[in-house]
């Protein structure tokens, strides 16, 4: 799915032969959506949007894949009740004119969520994940509880030698693995994410419930090993790289609020919730408990899309209620970005986030306006 994938391409090894096992059949593109018939071991999705904003999903592919390893892939339009965008129009070839007649979201969301609930379900990065929840915000409907897995992490666990060599996103994964398929489709994207999985479990012998939960090596003694620092690079930011550049459209188009329409906002937020009752569900994890909560934040803390995925719910949470996102996880996309010597981008998701938070009291808010000054970004004060 990734615009930028593709600018990193480079072939690091001889492409294996395909296996009889992973012929696909054939794609089904049709508006009323026919869904192929079960069973299935397991699923990968994909969308396309029509803006910067993930909930405007105007395309949605789906990979079913049954248990011999053959794929058939359904998609189909949407009509994301939005307007579209001449960069995303450019990247997918989906305008205006062909969601005409269209299915909504809420319908295709209904068809999808009875074949695919009890099963894993495979996105490329995390960017499919937080537009089918952001659509589901956008309709008033309650987020699928979904197991989601990750194709990049899994790739970065068959193919670790790729660090820096091109990486784990799809463009480079197509030269490498010699994937066939036409990327910025969603069925076809989605059907390249079910062939990496297909591709890392002959690749390791583990099957993918095995590589979604890794077992943890333990020294002599029985004591557990601390994970190796994590070295960010270029490559691995790749698959992540366009939910990064959509929150910072989306950060650098919005309208700064004032502090009337905050307090505004915040009180009617409120009015309508309850003075103690929680406004907008956060990310599933605040649920956990201290120890799992403190564990999964540090397994967190180098992923790129993880922290996309959070600080763009809570901006869009933000300009809905008045709730200021919490820094840390801006912080952690800055640091990031810096590691893997990303100097633009991190110049800009500065930018574009001190525009509206640059004079928010606090540490860490301001820590991160003096480092947007630092890289030469104008903060203005309240």
């Amino acid at each position: 799915m990734s615009f930028f994938s593709w600018l990193f391409g480079k072939k690091a090894s001889a492409s294996p032969q395909r296996s009889e096992a992973e012929q696909e059949l054939p794609s089904e593109h049709m508006g009323s959506f026919i869904l192929p018939e079960g069973p299935f071991r397991f699923f990968a999705l994909d969308v396309e949007t029509a803006n910067s904003d993930p909930a405007s999903i105007c395309q949605l592919g789906l990979a079913c894949v049954r248990d011999d390893g053959t794929i058939r892939v359904a998609s189909t339009l949407i009509d994301p009740e939005q307007p579209f965008a001449d960069f995303n129009v450019n990247l997918h070839g989906i305008g205006r004119a062909q969601v005409v007649g269209a299915p909504k979201f809420p319908t295709i969301l209904q068809q999808i969520a009875p074949l695919v609930e009890e099963h894993v379900i495979i996105q490329h990065s995390t960017f499919d994940r937080g537009a089918i929840n952001g659509a589901c915000r956008k309709y008033g409907l309650p987020a699928p509880d979904w197991q989601w897995a990750d194709s990049v992490q899994i790739a970065r666990r068959a193919w670790p030698e790729l660090r820096g060599q091109g990486g784990h996103g799809l463009g480079n994964l197509k030269q490498v693995l010699d994937l066939e398929f036409e990327h910025h489709d969603a069925g076809e994207d989605a059907k390249a994410a079910a062939l990496v999985v297909l591709r890392a479990e002959a690749q390791t012998g583990q099957s993918l419930a095995d590589m979604m939960n890794p077992a943890r090596k333990v020294q002599s003694g029985g004591r557990r090993q601390k994970p190796a620092p994590v070295n960010v690079s270029t490559s691995d930011l790749a698959p992540h790289l366009e939910g990064l550049t959509t929150l910072i459209n989306y950060l650098s188009e919005a309208r700064p609020l004032s502090r009337r329409e905050l307090e505004e906002k915040w009180k009617a937020a409120r009015a309508a919730t309850g003075p103690f009752d929680a406004v907008v569900s956060g990310p599933s994890f605040l649920s956990l408990p201290e120890d799992e909560f403190r564990t999964h934040l540090r397994s967190i803390d180098n992923d790129l899309g993880a922290q996309v995925e959070i600080v763009n719910t809570a901006c869009r949470v933000y300009f809905d209620t008045g709730d200021i996102p919490a820094p840390y996880y801006a912080w952690r996309i800055a640091i990031i970005l810096s590691k893997a010597k990303e100097a633009e981008h991190e110049r800009a998701f500065l930018a574009a986030w001190c525009r509206h938070f640059g004079s928010t009291s606090g540490r860490r808010y301001e820590d991160l306006a003096e480092r947007a000054r630092k890289r030469g970004v104008e903060v203005l004060s309240d």
